[in-house]
């Protein structure tokens, strides 16, 4: 029997999937995916669930699919949601999975595949080191995938999931794992495109970077010039300086790296000839698209730079490579901040690589 023959059959041999989380996003991927037919189940705190699920686009003349969502299970036991489920999605704020982890890793088995989804850069690598410390060789598939929405939120009793990519990086610690996971993935959710490696898919989502650099001119002037629908000349160029500075960085770690822009075009809808005009078609990211000016909390430019900046900073140091545009973004939010971002942030310890060079780095990630 083939690998992904096994994927399969392992799959629909189980008790289907489960979606676990600590927020709304996790109701509302759960909701996506019952609605779709999937047999679901969903630990969240307090066991609730939404009882239908809207799936828009932000174009207004798109039509909505609303429909009813069934769970087969609600819970906060984590035994009974998790125990001899094949396919596992676990979807939580930022990169900290250690608290998830203590409660989920009693009920994991050998076999199993855990999705980490709109994961940050190095979010499996992270995710394998925090597991192995508390099981070690639980021999479980690790996969880290890109947005799945533009936007998730549950209003009332409605899921509502604005947006859905046509495209959708995947990948898992190796290329095995990636194919033995893709067969299953590829039931859940259209479109996905496999990354040769972990830090080539977290490097390819880059609208961690844009995000910060827009919210991050608005903290500093005061205004983004969002009222009108366009990002600030300043806010493209300094997109721009990062778009050189995270190719350089590719280079050095051997993983290929297509631009922002055309990033943005592949995977987050982006459209326009111009680097400019694909950052003002994406409103998403800068909470433009009802055309008033929605200003993003500073929580959201403190996860940025914490989840994915400290951690390229680090990879350019190990690499003696200058990114003075990625360090100064660093120190400004740090100001508007009033925090230590970099203390609070995760680097290549987090990841398991303290010790590695650039060589056995690229050696790691491809095995």
């Amino acid at each position: 029997m083939s690998a992904t023959a096994q994927a399969l059959h392992s799959f629909c041999s189980l008790s289907g999937l489960a979606v676990v989380g600590d927020g709304l996003p996790a109701a509302a991927i759960a909701a996506s995916l019952a609605s779709s037919g999937h047999t679901v189940k969903l630990w969240n705190v307090d066991g609730r669930a939404p009882g239908e699920c809207e799936i828009r686009q932000w174009s207004r003349s798109a039509i909505s699919r609303r429909s009813q969502v069934k769970l087969d299970v609600v819970s906060d036991d984590f035994g009974r949601v998790v125990k001899d489920t094949a396919f596992i999605c676990l979807s939580v704020a930022g990169a900290d999975y250690s608290a998830s982890l203590e409660k989920l890793s009693p009920y994991l088995s050998d076999g199993q595949t855990v999705v980490l989804v709109a994961a940050p850069l190095g979010a499996a690598l992270q995710f394998s080191r925090q597991l192995d410390s508390l099981c070690a060789g639980l021999k479980i598939n690790i996969l880290e995938t890109g947005a799945l929405y533009d936007s998730i939120e549950v209003a009332g009793n409605v899921a509502l999931l604005t947006g859905p990519r046509k495209r959708v990086s995947i990948c898992g610690l190796s290329r095995n794992e990636t194919r033995r996971a893709l067969a299953v993935a590829g039931q859940l959710w259209s479109g996905l495109v496999p990354a040769s490696n972990v830090i080539e898919r977290g490097f390819t989502d880059v609208e961690c970077f844009v995000r910060a650099v827009i919210n991050l001119c608005a903290f500093v002037g005061g205004s983004s010039g969002l009222e009108k629908k366009q990002v600030l000349p300043a806010a493209v160029a300094m997109v721009s300086s990062l778009d050189a500075e995270i190719s350089a960085l590719s280079k050095e770690f051997s993983v290929s790296f297509p631009g922002i822009g055309q990033a943005l075009v592949d995977f987050a809808g982006g459209h326009g000839r111009s680097l400019a005009e694909i950052l003002d078609s994406l409103s998403h990211l800068h909470g433009s698209g009802s055309g008033v000016m929605v200003e993003m909390p500073l929580e959201t430019l403190c996860t940025d730079i914490s989840d994915t900046f400290v951690l390229v900073e680090d990879f350019a140091r190990l690499a003696r490579l200058p990114v003075p545009v990625i360090t100064s973004v660093i120190e400004l939010a740090q100001v508007v901040s009033k925090r230590d971002l970099r203390k609070q942030g995760r680097g290549l310890s987090n990841l398991g690589l303290v010790g590695a060079d650039v060589r056995e780095i690229i050696e790691i990630v491809n095995g």
